[in-house]
């Protein structure tokens, strides 16, 4: 559990071509350890990023990218990914390492049409501390081969740990703003979205899973130009 509040730094420079920005991310674990004396387990996790928006032709076609990787780092990415792990050697908080990354075109070819296209990745590292150098495993951590995925490809199947090595999305889409007057305007978009999720190897091998997601979407902007 976080014993204090995240903390976010961060920097935007405007030098006259494009929006650019440098951060960094500092996070407060604790755990709990009843095994032997009872104690509080205190640790911190560090994460670094950056993000820009170029405007590859003016007022027409934009470049978009971000970045973010260290360690405790899985809530900032929209998968959720976990932050940290139980240590398998002293039971003590591990904060996972991970990174998400985007990138993205937006292009408004006309007042009325905006199009874009989105690609992203997020990724965790396993936890290494299940495996000890005499080769012993512990049923510990996080991505531990030992955990059991044989039921991960059977409907309703109880015997899936499936922990989540990483996502893999992409996005197209677009908006059309069909009214613009003085009440507002409205707009109507539709997006095509394809997302893959991989997981780590355990009993039962390591099987993945795809799904595609197509939305119409309707907006209404009051008194907005």
């Amino acid at each position: 559990m976080d014993y204090l509040p995240d903390i976010v730094v961060k920097m935007a420079f405007d030098p006259g071509y494009g929006h650019f920005e440098v951060f960094a991310t500092e996070r407060f674990f604790r755990d709990r350890i009843t095994k032997g004396l009872q104690l509080n387990e205190k640790t911190n996790a560090t994460g670094f990023g950056g993000s820009l928006i170029l405007p590859l032709v003016p007022k027409m076609l934009d470049f978009q990218a971000s970045v973010l990787a260290g360690r405790g780092v899985g809530r900032y990415g929209s998968a959720q990914l976990p932050d940290a792990t139980v240590n398998a050697g002293n039971l003590s908080v591990d904060p996972l390492r991970g990174f998400r990354a985007l990138a993205g075109l937006i292009l408004r070819p006309a007042p009325t049409w905006t199009f874009f296209g989105y690609f992203g990745e997020e990724q965790v590292d396993k936890d290494e501390s299940f495996r000890l150098s005499d080769g012993k495993i512990f049923g510990y951590g996080y991505g531990n081969a030992l955990f059991d995925n044989s039921g991960c490809e059977i409907e309703g199947g109880a015997a899936c740990a499936a922990n989540t090595s990483r996502i893999v999305s992409g996005t197209l889409g677009d908006w059309w703003k069909f009214y613009q007057g003085w009440l507002g305007n409205g707009q109507l978009g539709l997006t095509d979205s394809w997302l893959r999720r991989e997981i780590y190897s355990g009993i039962g091998g390591d099987p993945s899973t795809n799904i595609n997601i197509t939305l119409v979407s309707f907006r209404y902007y009051p008194f907005q130009k």
